[in-house]
């Protein structure tokens, strides 16, 4: 095995590229795409979200692009063909070049081998990132859309806290990922608004798991652990086990993804709050 290189992505690339997404007008735009696609034809979900054999290729090519981390790559490859299990005919919001690149099945082939694919890819975002003086402008550059390079930016900060972390939750971080910027609506169950409960139980519903409505109700059937920041688990919030008032998705790095309250919107923030209880497993 590669010797993995841990980054956290810094949480201001967050903050810079939601920016842009505000300023450019984009929420509302992508919002409802974005949330509505992650389900489609993602395949078995069954086991990591990065196998260990996609984990080994992708560690590999990075070697030749000092400073661009295995996460990024990973996410890439996770949010492109769900590393693997997508065949072309799903019609996932990407370019032709990033598609052939990042492993949908229909591109793999005995000339163009995931080894092969996997270096392409690399060089061109190594290229690009050299350009723009940062990973997150070669991101922009090849992807094009900023709401996305925010979404590779979640998962990558995700894979950084947990490499294993369950298809399951990385679907859950994805669709979160993809909903950050939408309004809170007491009693929002989506797809253009959400409150706190309602978020969780669409992400995870979009990896085919059924969680009951409210905060408490999800702390109730959660497994609770004492194990903080793990990536695709649920944070609770709350007087106490039995008056729970509100739910994030953790992502990792001590951050979270939740709809906050009126007035405000879906949101990455810290998960360090004063009535902060356990968090828990759902997925």
């Amino acid at each position: 095995m590669v010797n993995r290189r841990r980054r956290l992505i810094p949480f201001a690339a967050f903050a810079g590229m939601l920016l842009l997404i505000v300023t450019l007008g984009l929420v509302g735009l992508l919002g409802a795409s974005l949330v509505s696609s992650p389900s489609q034809g993602s395949g078995s979900l069954a086991g990591p979200a990065i196998s260990p054999a996609w984990e080994i290729l992708e560690e590999e090519a990075v070697q030749t692009c000092p400073g661009l981390p295995w996460e990024v790559v990973g996410a890439l490859g996770w949010l492109v063909s769900r590393s693997g299990r997508l065949s072309a005919s799903t019609g996932a919001p990407w370019s032709p070049t990033l598609a052939n690149y990042f492993g949908l099945t229909s591109a793999v082939s005995p000339e163009r081998p995931m080894t092969a694919l996997l270096a392409d890819a690399v060089v061109t975002l190594c290229v690009e990132s050299a350009r723009a003086h940062s990973v997150e402008g070669g991101l922009l550059a090849v992807v094009r859309v900023p709401k996305w390079v925010v979404v590779i930016n979640v998962v990558a900060t995700a894979l950084a806290a947990n490499p294993h972390i369950s298809a399951i939750d990385a679907t859950a971080v994805t669709f979160a990922a993809g909903a950050l910027g939408l309004p809170y609506q007491w009693g929002g169950n989506g797809p253009l608004s959400y409150d706190c409960s309602g978020l969780v139980v669409a992400a995870f519903r979009s990896a085919g798991v059924s969680l009951p409505r409210t905060a408490q109700a999800q702390h109730d059937v959660a497994t609770l652990s004492t194990t903080n920041g793990t990536p695709g688990q649920l944070v609770f919030f709350g007087a106490s086990a039995s008056s729970v008032t509100h739910v994030g998705i953790e992502i990792g790095g001590g951050l979270m993804i939740d709809a906050p309250e009126t007035g405000l919107n879906v949101r990455i923030e810290s998960d360090q709050w004063s009535d902060r209880l356990l968090e828990g497993s759902v997925g």
